[in-house]
């Protein structure tokens, strides 16, 4: 095999593949398109990023009598707050014989080289998706409910509330499980994954793969190692006691508000989504959301529920993007409400996207320090890339969101 051939095809992956990659993970991710165009991305040096919060307003102010004495001064309370950079890494192998084909120019690809890099972009892209959605840092794709000797039920909603059974796990996918998403014991060890049933929550591994029922699953290697998701950051220290390196206990602007039933399903009103909306105006930090976000499933049941009322219609809005949702009415104007496939089973997460922000060391891109994009894999006619970024989600405010839980998709 000619050098020309991989010369070629280095190039070809950086202009036909690359090219828009940064962008790619927000595809069909209207509140991930609608983050950027609001607050931009934060490009910086270093492993993480150190910048200022608030934890306290200014409250040197008040009523006095005629005559009497000025407020004393007051200040805005400001803490520092760390985000730490997390490595996102997938790994593309060719092997010779497809390399070749494509020795002459771009359009020599055949459909099974396009095809496998074009699998590999998307499911890098949708992996980064799903834990800047569902996640919350600790890299955990379910939880399993019973492990049989080659396959293993996860836990789903409703009986288990918030959970989404296998509907995230993929076919060739190898897992570690811990008895914990943070210490633990191991369980599985690299057990890849042969088969996935959705309908029945159920993944099919070898035997002896060392799942037991209660195990938290993790891509291999990945425990603790994932972005921070909107999971983590909407959340009142429940799923993470410290935030960006600060307790929530004792900064409590570090909590979102929750708005729960006690972990017992309720059927979706209007009345329940105007909570929703107005939580952090009354109780948090004093701004209305900007948009909500929620499974399809329960936007799905609130129109059916508009639909026999009768009193009121769901009205579309189209988004600056083209993206078009549903339009809910609050005292602060109409707000998109955004379905995502990765969101939470159970919630509708109302969010402030101004507050939001995502920060990125190094984009997408293929590594290459050495000079060459294409690795041949030991004793293997074959070679690999490997396609990266550095970056995380941050927060510079949390009591501007709210989150309402405990939503039944079918009620």
């Amino acid at each position: 095999m000619s050098t020309t051939s991989t010369t070629t095809l280095a190039n070809i992956l950086k202009t036909t593949y690359l090219d828009g990659m940064p962008n790619f993970e927000n595809t069909n991710k209207p509140w991930m398109q609608r983050l950027e165009r609001v607050t931009g991305r934060e490009n910086f040096e270093g492993d993480k990023i150190v910048f200022a919060g608030q934890d306290g307003s200014n409250q040197g102010g008040g009523e006095v009598a005629e005559g009497g004495a000025i407020p004393e001064a007051g200040n805005m309370s400001l803490v520092n707050m760390e985000l730490q950079m997390k490595h996102h890494y997938w790994t593309i192998r060719l092997t010779a014989q497809i390399i070749e084909q494509a020795a002459n120019s771009k359009g020599a690809f055949g459909s099974v080289l396009d095809k496998s890099i074009m699998d590999a972009r998307t499911q890098s892209a949708l992996n980064l998706a799903w834990h800047s959605v569902r996640g919350a840092g600790y890299g955990d794709l379910g939880r399993v409910l019973t492990p049989s000797t080659t396959t293993v039920t996860l836990r789903d909603q409703p009986t288990y509330i918030g959970l989404p059974g296998a509907r995230f796990i993929r076919k060739g996918v190898k897992l570690d499980s811990y008895s914990a998403l943070t210490g633990g014991v191991q369980g599985a060890s690299g057990v890849e994954v042969t088969q996935v049933t959705t309908s029945t929550d159920t993944i099919t591994v070898a035997s002896g793969h060392g799942m037991t029922a209660g195990d938290y699953v993790f891509r291999k290697g990945s425990r603790g190692n994932s972005v921070m998701g909107l999971k983590g950051l909407v959340d009142d220290g429940t799923i993470l006691t410290s935030v960006q390196n600060l307790s929530r206990s004792t900064n409590p602007m570090l909590n979102a508000g929750i708005l729960s039933n006690s972990g017992t399903l309720r059927a979706w009103t209007p009345e329940l989504m105007d909570q929703g909306f107005s939580e952090a105006w009354n109780n948090g930090g004093g701004y209305w959301p900007s948009a909500c976000m929620s499974p399809l499933e329960i936007q799905q049941r609130a129109a059916a529920y508009l639909r026999n009322d009768r009193r009121v219609a769901m009205t579309e809005m189209e988004l600056d993007n083209g993206y078009k949702t549903v339009s809910w009415t609050t005292p602060d104007g109409n707000k998109p409400w955004l379905v995502d496939q990765f969101a939470t089973p159970n919630e509708i997460m109302y969010l402030r996207e101004e507050d939001l922000f995502f920060a990125i060391l190094h984009d997408w891109d293929f590594v290459d320090e050495d000079g060459s994009k294409m690795r041949i894999v030991d004793r293997t006619h074959a070679f690999e890339m490997w396609l990266y970024t550095w970056r995380n989600l941050g927060a510079r405010q949390f009591n501007n969101h709210s989150l309402l839980k405990d939503v039944s998709h079918t009620l």
